[in-house]
C-alpha cells in the first residue's frame, strides 16, 4: 500500500509519509459522513484542493480505492497528470485521466451525481477498469502512466460532497 487517507485524517497511515496537504489557504472539513464515520467534506467552491507529493514513481500499474459521496454533477476526485479530466461530466459521462497521460472519451458512460460509492481504478500496462460499487463499467486497453502529481479534488472541478477513504496500491 503506498497511500491510505481515512478518517477525516490528512496524515497517510500506510507509514510511507505521504500525507495530503492543502494547496492554498483553504482545506476540506471533517464531518460524520453517512456512516456515522469521520470524511473530508468539500462544499462546491473549487478552493480545496488537496495535494501528495507524487509517489508512485516507477511503478508499472496501480489500483485506487475511493469511499465518497457526491452531490453534484461535475466532479474529478482524483488527478495524476496535467489533464482537463473529470470523473463525472455534466452529460453524465467520466473523463477519466486518472494513471494516464490522457482522458478517455466518455468512458465510463455513466457516472453518480449524487449518493455514495465505492469506485476503484485497476491500471497496468495493458488495461485500464473502472468500478462502481464494485461492478465493472468495463475494461478498456491503456498504458499506465505514474503521473507527475496526484492531487485530490482538483481546483478547477469543483466538488460538492465527502471523500472517507482513499487507497492507493
Amino acid at each position: 500500500m503506498k497511500l491510505w487517507l481515512e478518517d477525516g485524517s490528512l496524515t497517510d497511515k500506510s507509514s510511507n509519509g505521504n500525507n495530503a496537504t492543502p494547496v492554498g489557504s483553504n482545506s476540506p472539513t471533517v464531518v460524520n459522513s453517512t456512516s456515522g464515520k469521520p470524511a473530508l467534506k468539500w462544499d462546491g467552491s473549487g478552493t480545496q484542493e488537496l495535494q501528495v507529493s507524487p509517489f508512485l514513481g516507477s511503478a508499472t500499474g496501480a489500483t485506487l480505492y475511493c469511499v465518497f459521496t457526491a452531490s453534484n454533477g461535475n466532479y474529478n476526485l482524483v488527478r495524476t497528470a496535467n489533464l482537463d479530466d473529470y470523473w463525472r461530466f455534466v452529460s453524465g459521462a467520466g473523463y477519466f485521466g486518472t494513471f494516464r497521460n490522457g482522458r478517455f472519451e466518455g468512458y465510463p458512460n455513466s457516472m453518480p451525481s449524487s449518493g455514495s460509492h465505492l469506485i476503484s481504478i485497476h491500471a497496468d500496462t495493458n488495461s485500464y477498469e473502472v468500478l462502481l460499487d464494485n461492478v465493472s463499467l468495463g475494461s478498456q486497453s491503456s498504458t499506465f502512466t505514474p503521473g507527475d502529481r496526484f492531487r485530490i479534488v482538483s481546483n478547477d472541478k469543483a466538488f460538492s460532497g465527502d471523500i472517507g477513504i482513499i487507497f492507493d496500491f
